[in-house]
């Protein structure tokens, strides 16, 4: 049902505006679901449009049912009746357009591992000459570890481009997603790809749009039946449409172009799958389109919206915006409250960054008035510790999240938790860190300098760093490195090279595993990076991609300080095993979301022991978008994570701001960002997005 009194002044010119195209820049919590259900509201009941005319498209199959539930409460349409307006996707909704106009061939939608299947041959064929013969062995041969996981790395790098390809048609582009050598072979490799995808009859969800524009283009007969089929277009998220997407949307649409598009260029954050937030204002150029800003924003605090805002503002390419607090315009804190929250968040105390040291989070710490906090930590033992801290002080509050820039993260500082048993819910899927091929090296290295031997746990490291040592040349049946040595030095299959080169290598092993076996875990991870040569060894593997190595050492250091908290091997090895079951469990679940949920030393279901109302929320940035939470918490907020990885353009500088604003506009009251000096060895910067704060 149609309520203009509820909506702001901004709301309802959005909301009552007529004919034609209109650019909608809602900023965050500024009720843009709601603008959206009552723009189709007013349609309906005041300009009389038949609901099928109406067309809502979002990015998320939870967006569009979240959008289409509210609508039809509103409307008084019960449930499972559906609704007559339709509401879906993009690839849903561009799906549903090729199969009702009769040029699909097949339901076959492929899988990651099906994809894989069909360019691991090519990565071959392309790329055996110039890596040598890693990528060939990885193509064709199991028990090849550098070759498996170079190949795969390089089929995810592929895979990556061509889905970008397909989303911007952009060749060129898609050619700088991959590395330089493989730039010249990749428009032959992308060729191969799509002829071997369609002799199977297979579709990923990029070729929906992809498929759905092209036949748009070149039918006019399909074209204009479509055109007739809606009159009226609602675009959520607009600043996360890809060029392919606009131009399908474009294809679909017939003057007077009703186009009514929402979204907030300073919520761009999808450009590395190929998204691009300058649709918006071709959107105005294209349409002459009018453009409308919500700048009340419901959710934050005014102390939270101006930090954010002095944040994002460092970026060049945006709309400028000033945007309110509901809360501070319109008095929702009491008066002696107000005064109180506006004193507790002075410029001052926002931009001052506090260092904590281990003895600060051990006592006691008082909870704190509502604010944003700039905080800095020697090490990540401490700063984990300390958010952990102020989790437990924060227990009462509706709701609570840590955000991260990337899973990885995430998973460390659940790990924090587990040892803590604080309760936590992590609802993106993801594979154990202690899964992650680094982690069983080093546990390899470990296990067999404890004198427990494997063949497995062997063959792993035997040449990590390489060693030129062969499965010929150790044999199929020796216990320890002392039988090799033996074997080698009786065998008469070894060429007199090989057999000089692998007996002065595995006596060198041999003295390393001694060594290790006297060293504490934390110290024995040090000895396997530098004096093994571990590290020179993911040198060699990342050659070419310095922010894969980053990302590595950064795991490498995290793993070092996850081991004091051992006093054996055994019962490290015991709570890996456990966190990892946890997860697949929890993977395996249902709903097939992680939500783990800890009392005790138990692992229950949240109505069993009431943690899903107390539980801390661990999210990435990205899987947080759209959510909110009374109080957030963004740890790492270090040079190499805000920005991730290695740039090369200002556009991607400008996106990982905007990625750390959507973090930062999640938080209703409580913000708190903190980041590590590191230590005399390590020395660590703070992002240089927290410049403006500090």
């Amino acid at each position: 049902m149609l309520n203009l009194e509820q909506l702001n002044e901004a709301q309802r010119r959005a909301v009552t505006y007529g004919e034609g195209p209109l650019l909608v820049l809602a900023g965050p919590g500024s009720g843009k679901t709601t603008v959206v259900v009552q723009r189709i509201n007013y349609l309906l009941e005041e300009r009389k449009v038949s609901p099928e005319k109406i067309l809502v498209l979002t990015f998320t199959k939870e967006a569009a049912l979240s959008m289409q539930s509210r609508f039809c409460r509103q409307a008084g349409i019960g449930k499972g009746a559906g609704s007559p307006v339709n509401f879906g996707t993009f690839h849903s909704v561009f799906y549903q357009i090729l199969r009702k106009s009769h040029v699909l061939q097949s339901n076959n939608i492929l899988s990651a591992a099906q994809k894989k299947e069909l360019l691991l041959p090519l990565v071959g064929k392309y790329c055996g000459e110039e890596q040598g013969a890693e990528f060939l062995i990885a193509a064709g041969r199991k028990h090849a570890d550098i070759s498996a996981v170079a190949g795969q790395a390089v089929v995810a790098e592929l895979l990556g481009a061509i889905g970008y390809y397909k989303n911007t048609g952009d060749m060129e582009a898609a050619k700088r997603k991959v590395l330089p050598k493989r730039r010249k072979s990749f428009e032959n490799i992308f060729r191969e790809y799509e002829r071997a995808r369609n002799d199977i009859g297979g579709m990923d969800f990029d070729d929906m749009v992809y498929e759905c524009g092209k036949m748009l283009e070149e039918d006019k007969t399909i074209r204009s039946f479509w055109q007739e089929r809606f009159d009226y277009i609602l675009l959520d998220e607009f600043q996360d449409i890809n060029p392919c997407q606009y131009k399908v949307v474009s294809l679909l649409s017939k003057p007077p172009y009703s186009l009514f598009a929402v979204g907030d260029d300073d919520q761009a954050i999808y450009g590395f799958r190929g998204a691009d937030f300058s649709c918006l204002k071709r959107f105005e150029e294209d349409y002459g389109a009018e453009r409308q800003l919500l700048d009340i924003n419901y959710r934050s605090s005014q102390e939270i919206v101006d930090s954010s805002l002095k944040v994002i503002e460092e970026n060049k390419n945006r709309y400028s915006k000033k945007l309110y607090s509901w809360k501070e315009a319109y008095g929702e804190y009491r008066d002696g409250e107000k005064e109180n929250h506006r004193r507790s968040v002075s410029t001052e105390e926002t931009a001052k960054p506090t260092g904590i040291s281990v003895a600060d989070i051990e006592k006691s710490i008082e909870p704190r008035n509502k604010w944003v906090q700039v905080i800095s930590f020697g090490t990540q033992k401490e700063q984990y510790h300390y958010v952990a801290k102020r989790l437990e002080q924060r227990a009462k509050d509706e709701s609570r999240a840590v955000l991260f820039r990337t899973n990885m993260q995430m998973q460390r500082f659940a790990v924090t938790l587990d040892k803590l048993n604080i309760p936590y819910i992590m609802k993106e899927k993801s594979e154990s860190i202690y899964e992650h091929f680094i982690v069983k090296d080093i546990m390899a290295y470990l296990w067999l300098a404890a004198g427990e031997w494997s063949r497995e746990s062997f063959l792993r490291i035997m040449n990590k760093p390489c060693r030129y040592i062969s499965r010929e040349a150790v044999g199929i049946n020796a216990k320890n490195i002392s039988q090799m040595l033996h074997h080698i030095r009786t065998g008469e299959n070894v060429c007199r090279t090989d057999k000089q080169r692998a007996l002065k290598e595995l006596e060198r092993l041999q003295k390393h595993l001694c060594c290790l076996e006297h060293l504490s875990l934390y110290l024995g991870v040090q000895y396997i990076r530098r004096a093994v040569g571990y590290d020179v060894y993911l040198k060699r593997l990342s050659e070419g991609s310095p922010d894969r190595y980053d990302e590595w050492q950064e795991i490498l250091d995290w793993l070092g300080e996850d081991a004091f908290g051992y006093e054996s091997l055994k019962k490290w090895s015991r709570a890996q095993k456990s966190f990892t079951q946890d997860l697949q469990n929890l993977g395996q679940s249902s709903n097939g979301l992680h939500e783990k949920h800890r009392c005790g030393d138990g692992l229950y279901t949240a109505q069993a022991c009431g943690a899903q109302d107390m539980a801390v929320r661990l999210m990435t940035v990205h899987g947080a978008k759209g959510l909110e939470f009374e109080s957030v918490w963004l740890p790492d907020c270090n040079e190499g994570i805000y920005p991730h990885g290695n740039l090369r353009s200002t556009e991607e500088y400008e996106e990982e701001r905007r990625i750390l604003y959507v973090a930062m506009t999640r938080a209703k009251e409580n913000l708190e960002l903190s980041y590590l000096i590191g230590t005399g060895k390590r020395s660590r910067l703070p992002s240089r997005f927290l410049n403006p704060l500090l």
